[in-house]
């Protein structure tokens, strides 16, 4: 579920909850973020803000983002950086996404990330430790919803024991 506020001055908050499973434990996740966006042309904005995850069952996986980006009216590029990312060490993480529209109400959607630990990190795969995913998803406005399908993956994770992950992804949105 999420819950969004935006302010004609370009300042924006929400909140988004989610069920997880971390180390084969269920439990719900909240993310609170806020942040500003400005327009720079006609076709260009810049985007700045940050973001707290909490874990309801286990706190120790609990961190916060700052990003900054630009996004134009088909793509975007962000950059968050997180002090203690899932509580461990610092991170870098590019967030890559685009829209193409393939009539009025309906768009193909995809992201790329990459995610770069900066030290403190038990068990990385390498010297490295770098990770990726990506998601393509097509997306259809309905009235007053949203419906979105797609898959998603990581291809490599940045910890040797976490598994390469692969799902379907869909979700509604109801504007009010």
């Amino acid at each position: 579920m999420r819950v969004e506020h935006e302010t004609a001055a370009g300042w924006y908050a929400g909140a988004f909850a989610s069920p997880v499973r971390l180390e084969g434990r269920a439990q719900g996740q909240l993310i609170a973020y806020g942040g500003r966006a400005q327009r720079i042309t006609s076709t260009l904005s810049w985007d700045a803000g940050i973001t707290r995850s909490t874990f309801l069952r286990d706190g120790r996986w609990n961190y916060h983002e700052f990003y900054a980006g630009l996004a134009s009216q088909r793509g975007s590029a962000r950059l968050f950086y997180s002090p203690a990312y899932y509580g461990e060490g610092r991170s870098l993480y590019l967030d890559l996404s685009g829209a193409w529209p393939l009539s009025d109400s309906v768009r193909l959607t995809a992201h790329a990330g990459l995610l770069h630990p900066m030290g403190g990190y038990e068990g990385t795969v390498d010297g490295v430790g770098n990770s990726g995913d990506a998601r393509i998803a097509l997306v259809a406005d309905i009235g007053d919803c949203t419906v979105q399908a797609g898959v998603q993956t990581r291809w490599r994770s940045y910890l040797s024991e976490l598994p390469r992950a692969r799902g379907f992804t869909a979700s509604l949105s109801l504007h009010f």
